[in-house]
Protein backbone atom coordinates (compact mmCIF):
# COMPACT_ATOMS: atom_id res chain seq x y z
CA UNK A 1 0.00 0.00 0.00
CA UNK A 2 1.23 3.67 -0.86
CA UNK A 3 -0.54 7.19 0.07
CA UNK A 4 -1.68 9.26 -2.26
CA UNK A 5 -1.49 12.94 -2.01
CA UNK A 6 -4.85 14.23 -3.96
CA UNK A 7 -5.61 18.13 -4.65
CA UNK A 8 -9.32 19.49 -4.85
CA UNK A 9 -9.51 22.78 -5.69
CA UNK A 10 -13.41 24.47 -5.54
CA UNK A 11 -15.15 26.92 -7.45
CA UNK A 12 -18.80 27.72 -8.18
CA UNK A 13 -20.04 24.55 -8.77
CA UNK A 14 -16.98 23.41 -10.41
CA UNK A 15 -14.82 20.54 -8.55
CA UNK A 16 -10.98 19.99 -10.06
CA UNK A 17 -9.67 16.97 -8.69
CA UNK A 18 -5.63 15.83 -8.96
CA UNK A 19 -3.77 12.94 -8.23
CA UNK A 20 -0.47 14.02 -7.48
CA UNK A 21 1.29 10.58 -7.94
CA UNK A 22 -0.39 9.60 -11.33
CA UNK A 23 -0.91 13.25 -12.71
CA UNK A 24 -4.67 12.52 -13.32
CA UNK A 25 -7.30 15.25 -13.05
CA UNK A 26 -10.87 15.36 -13.12
CA UNK A 27 -12.39 18.17 -13.62
CA UNK A 28 -16.31 18.38 -13.07
CA UNK A 29 -19.09 21.04 -13.67
CA UNK A 30 -21.39 20.21 -10.72
CA UNK A 31 -25.07 18.80 -11.81
CA UNK A 32 -26.87 19.35 -9.67
CA UNK A 33 -25.25 22.75 -8.49
CA UNK A 34 -24.25 23.09 -5.11
CA UNK A 35 -23.63 26.54 -4.46
CA UNK A 36 -25.83 29.18 -3.75
CA UNK A 37 -25.60 32.67 -4.09
CA UNK A 38 -23.81 33.19 -0.65
CA UNK A 39 -21.79 30.09 -0.33
CA UNK A 40 -19.61 28.24 -2.40
CA UNK A 41 -20.63 25.05 -0.60
CA UNK A 42 -24.57 25.90 0.00
CA UNK A 43 -25.49 22.21 -0.72
CA UNK A 44 -23.42 19.51 0.99
CA UNK A 45 -25.29 16.63 -0.35
CA UNK A 46 -24.40 17.62 -3.77
CA UNK A 47 -21.02 18.51 -3.39
CA UNK A 48 -20.29 15.28 -1.57
CA UNK A 49 -21.79 13.23 -4.06
CA UNK A 50 -19.93 15.15 -6.98
CA UNK A 51 -16.49 14.95 -4.76
CA UNK A 52 -16.77 11.37 -4.35
CA UNK A 53 -17.11 10.11 -7.58
CA UNK A 54 -14.32 12.65 -9.03
CA UNK A 55 -11.98 10.88 -6.32
CA UNK A 56 -13.06 7.85 -6.95
CA UNK A 57 -12.00 8.23 -10.93
CA UNK A 58 -8.87 9.63 -10.06
CA UNK A 59 -7.69 7.35 -7.79
CA UNK A 60 -9.74 4.35 -9.35
CA UNK A 61 -10.78 1.14 -7.57
CA UNK A 62 -7.35 -0.26 -6.04
CA UNK A 63 -7.89 -1.86 -2.91
CA UNK A 64 -4.34 -1.84 -2.71
CA UNK A 65 -3.99 2.27 -2.29
CA UNK A 66 -4.48 4.03 1.24
CA UNK A 67 -6.76 6.24 2.04
CA UNK A 68 -5.58 9.99 0.66
CA UNK A 69 -4.05 12.88 2.22
CA UNK A 70 -6.69 15.79 0.63
CA UNK A 71 -5.61 19.17 0.53
CA UNK A 72 -8.61 22.03 -0.75
CA UNK A 73 -8.42 24.77 -1.97
CA UNK A 74 -11.63 27.46 -2.40
CA UNK A 75 -10.83 29.19 -5.27
CA UNK A 76 -14.01 32.24 -4.98
CA UNK A 77 -16.29 33.53 -2.37
CA UNK A 78 -13.06 33.98 -0.04
CA UNK A 79 -12.85 37.94 -0.48
CA UNK A 80 -12.92 38.27 3.26
CA UNK A 81 -11.36 34.87 4.27
CA UNK A 82 -13.88 31.59 5.21
CA UNK A 83 -15.95 31.15 8.20
CA UNK A 84 -15.20 28.33 10.82
CA UNK A 85 -18.71 26.91 9.35
CA UNK A 86 -17.23 26.72 5.35
CA UNK A 87 -13.68 25.49 7.03
CA UNK A 88 -15.38 22.96 8.47
CA UNK A 89 -17.73 21.98 5.52
CA UNK A 90 -14.88 21.40 3.50
CA UNK A 91 -13.19 19.57 5.63
CA UNK A 92 -15.73 17.20 6.06
CA UNK A 93 -16.50 16.69 2.56
CA UNK A 94 -12.74 16.06 2.03
CA UNK A 95 -12.73 13.49 4.95
CA UNK A 96 -16.29 12.17 3.49
CA UNK A 97 -14.73 11.56 0.10
CA UNK A 98 -12.38 9.14 1.55
CA UNK A 99 -9.63 11.26 2.68
CA UNK A 100 -7.07 10.47 5.84
CA UNK A 101 -6.73 13.92 6.52
CA UNK A 102 -8.47 16.49 4.93
CA UNK A 103 -6.13 20.36 4.89
CA UNK A 104 -7.64 23.32 3.82
CA UNK A 105 -6.26 26.21 2.13
CA UNK A 106 -7.25 29.19 1.82
CA UNK A 107 -6.33 31.82 -0.79
CA UNK A 108 -3.84 32.15 -3.60
CA UNK A 109 -3.58 30.72 -7.11
CA UNK A 110 -3.77 27.26 -7.86
CA UNK A 111 -1.09 24.73 -6.24
CA UNK A 112 1.37 23.03 -7.80
CA UNK A 113 2.06 19.27 -6.61
CA UNK A 114 4.94 20.76 -4.77
CA UNK A 115 2.77 22.88 -2.87
CA UNK A 116 0.29 19.98 -1.99
CA UNK A 117 2.97 17.69 -0.43
CA UNK A 118 4.48 21.05 1.56
CA UNK A 119 1.35 21.40 2.68
CA UNK A 120 0.28 17.74 3.63
CA UNK A 121 4.10 17.87 5.52
CA UNK A 122 3.23 21.10 7.06
CA UNK A 123 0.16 19.65 9.03
CA UNK A 124 1.79 16.44 10.24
Amino acid sequence: MFAKHVYVRISRNKISVRCLETGRTIVRDADPSFSTSRLLVGNFTAAESQLKAAVKEVLGNSLLSARPAMVIQPAEMIEDGISEVELRVLKELGMSSGAARSIIRVGGPAMSDDDVKAAVIEVK
